[in-house]
């Protein structure tokens, strides 16, 4: 494994020489994120997650990173390249649901990406159990466009995220509740009725309960 990860860093920095224009500039700091920051999910729900670059002060043109995630709680339904920095990937993002983790490895083609919260890649999460937990940044790497392939990553980001059980009803809760809809039913029915007193002259008695229910 950790021969096949060195082949790919060297054939990342390889391939970024490609497509660059050289002229050793100061490095700058960047940053690796995710959005959202926090989150709250239903048991069963599948929820968005985004993994961002960001190099606000020097162009960036090739960006990894090795992501982790609660693999009891959520697990990974689907990646999505749509909408990515990314113009060639040295490694397809690919995911292990059973290890809790996500890679990718790919290039920007020149000149490069310079601002904040460039989308690299996607991920559709669903929640699977109750509890709570990290999706992290465990490792990346973000190369300058500066000819020399320098590493300028600086932070790596994670979120918060709580999965929350679907709640259960009990028995008598149903009962209660189900009681509950037909005295309101029967109420509003009540309502729209003439109020009874008499009929032909003959006094009609009212039931005792009649009263609450016009009065709501």
């Amino acid at each position: 494994m950790f021969a096949k990860k060195a082949v790919l860093s060297a054939s990342l920095v390889f391939l970024l020489f490609l497509g660059v224009g050289f002229g050793a500039k100061k490095a700058e700091a960047a940053s690796l994120s995710i959005s959202p920051s926090s989150g709250s999910f239903q048991t069963g729900a599948t929820f968005l997650v985004n993994f961002l670059v960001s190099s606000s002060e020097q162009a960036t043109n090739a960006v990894s990173g090795v992501i982790s995630f609660p693999a009891e709680n959520v697990e990974v339904v689907s990646l999505s390249k749509a909408g990515s920095l990314i113009g060639l990937w040295v490694q397809e993002p690919s995911f292990s649901n059973s290890s809790g983790s996500i890679n990718f490895e790919g290039i920007i083609l020149n000149p490069g990406f310079s601002g904040s919260g460039g989308k690299v890649l996607t991920a559709n999460f669903r929640a699977k159990a109750a509890g709570t937990g990290k999706i992290s940044f465990v490792n990346g790497m973000v190369l300058a466009n500066d000819g020399q392939g320098t590493n300028i990553l600086k932070t790596l980001g994670s979120a918060n995220i709580s999965i929350q059980g679907t709640a259960v009803v009990s028995p008598a809760a149903l009962r209660l509740r189900s009681r509950g809809r037909a005295v309101r039913l029967l109420r509003q029915i009540l309502l729209l009725l003439p109020t009874p007193s008499r009929i032909n002259g003959t006094a009609i008695p009212i039931p005792s309960s009649y009263g609450k229910f016009q009065k709501g």
